[in-house]
């Protein structure tokens, strides 16, 4: 026997098949609960990305608090914005593995739930600081969380934290397994909420000051959070219908040009308009701005961790995937300005085993691939087939938005007097004299000599500091 598929058997829950998922109440439904060691024993990467996105979560959620209740209301918009996208309508299209903590018919973990206000609040109160054009700001904070989904997206699907329907059309074009039109999603929703934030409370206040003061919002601010929360979903839907079914549906443009068109209008949009002055911000603090980059660099040392040293080969998925079914029953999928377009409406088991190189097969399990109609099964890790490019590509992703992010909280900061005390420190046989001359001789400007004033003899003389003669001075 298979030692991989010895080893998996002592997993609760493994092999097992179910046509239709059984709740025990309505309680069960709304929040349901699994083991931390089935978890740990079936599914490693999932715990450690459960931990660390709400490790992220809570850090976020106690800046704001600590930073008043406008920053507060600010991630409480930002977590409904969140479900309410993922509760959507394309929520039948993909399906999460099963963590610790599941809510919503166990279709919705915990951990995803924090992953959307972390994400928009950081890059929010980090964009601030660049003091951009309130109507640019929305933008530039939608494409910094774009960046930052990206890797923690690839760690997802490769590590089958979440499945993707196989046949869905607009789910064909991918960037290592992730489908562009979800990286499309996580720019427009981000970009939404953002913008619909600002109008509203532009429009109450009609001052930009106000927007991220210290004073506690009233009734009407606080309507405005929930709003923009319900309301973004909407927006984003509708940028959607403009940025990319008009042109896929009716140019054919494929999804990886219309993002990369939307992603070239939004930074002409940010790159056009006058950035504004004098305003002071939260992040000022330069605790507040450290506290902010351990954030970021606990969220990308798990993605980076698992990248370079995650198995996803031994590692199991059991829970909920598309549901398996008859190969040749066909449905329509529909777009909203286009024709619609067959697709497969359930998973061709037999199909997927026999691929090499897919982001899941059914090889750990001893009796093959899951019967037909089964909703609830188990699916076995591929291994990563070039270790060093999936590294590569979620590294150069990490770098990128670290850069930014220290560029913008710590572009204040005195680079070269940290590594001067670093130096220092380590008692290394370092000169800065030299260093220090030529910086001062092309940083600081030369002041202007002064003519000096000397007495020689009896006859008041004035030193020329050119020529260096002396000149007679005329005495008033």
């Amino acid at each position: 026997m298979n030692k991989t598929i010895t080893r998996f058997e002592c997993i609760d829950g493994f092999a097992e098949e179910l046509d239709e998922i059984i709740y025990e109440g309505i309680s069960n439904w709304f929040v349901s609960f699994r083991s931390l060691f089935t978890v740990y024993s079936a599914h490693f990467s999932y715990l450690l990305i459960f931990f660390c996105l709400i490790s992220c979560g809570i850090l976020s959620y106690r800046h704001s608090v600590e930073n008043g209740k406008k920053y507060t209301q600010f991630w409480y918009g930002a977590l409904l914005q969140g479900f309410l996208s993922e509760m959507g309508p394309t929520a039948n299209k993909y399906w999460h593995a099963q963590a610790p903590v599941m809510c919503f018919g166990k279709k919705l973990p915990l951990h995803i739930i924090f992953l959307y206000p972390f994400t928009i609040y950081v890059c929010t109160l980090a964009v601030q600081r660049l003091q951009l054009n309130i109507c640019t700001e929305p933008a530039a904070i939608g494409l910094l969380v774009m960046l930052m989904e990206i890797p923690f997206r690839m760690i997802s699907v490769k590590f089958l934290h979440i499945t993707y329907h196989d046949t869905e059309p607009l789910f064909f074009y991918k960037l290592c397994g992730v489908p562009w039109t979800e990286i499309f999603a996580s720019l427009l929703f981000a970009t939404s909420y953002v913008a619909i934030y600002h109008g509203a409370k532009f429009y109450y206040s009609r001052d930009i000051s106000t927007i991220w003061d210290r004073e506690d919002p009233d009734k009407k601010e606080t309507l405005f959070v929930v709003l923009s929360g319900l309301l973004s979903p909407i927006a984003a839907f509708i940028q959607k219908l403009i940025l990319f079914h008009f042109l896929h549906d009716f140019f054919n443009v494929n999804p990886i040009s219309c993002l990369f068109f939307t992603v070239c209008l939004y930074m002409s949009f940010v790159l056009c308009f006058e950035p504004r002055r004098g305003e002071k911000h939260v992040t000022e603090d330069s605790t507040a701005k450290t506290y902010l980059f351990y954030q970021i660099s606990l969220y990308f040392a798990c993605l980076l961790f698992l990248a370079l040293f995650g198995r996803p080969q031994n590692e199991v998925s059991i829970g909920s995937h598309e549901p398996t079914g008859d190969c040749t029953t066909l449905v329509c999928s529909k777009f909203p300005l286009g024709k619609p377009t067959k697709r497969k409406k359930y998973l061709c088991a037999d199909e997927v085993a026999a691929r090499k190189n897919f982001v899941y097969n059914f090889e750990c399990l001893e009796e093959g691939p899951p019967c037909l109609s089964a909703v609830w099964y188990t699916i076995c890790g591929s291994p990563i087939c070039n270790r060093f490019q999936f590294f590569l590509n979620i590294f150069s992703l990490a770098l990128l938005v670290c850069s930014i992010f220290s560029k913008i909280l710590f572009s204040d900061v005195k680079k070269m007097e940290i590594v001067k005390r670093l130096i220092v420190k380590l008692h290394l046989p370092v000169d800065f004299t030299r260093e220090e001359r030529a910086g001062r001789h092309t940083s600081e400007p030369v002041a202007p000599q002064e003519e000096e004033e000397v007495t020689v003899g009896y006859v008041l003389v004035q030193l020329d500091p050119l020529s260096k003669k002396c000149i007679p001075k005329k005495i008033q």
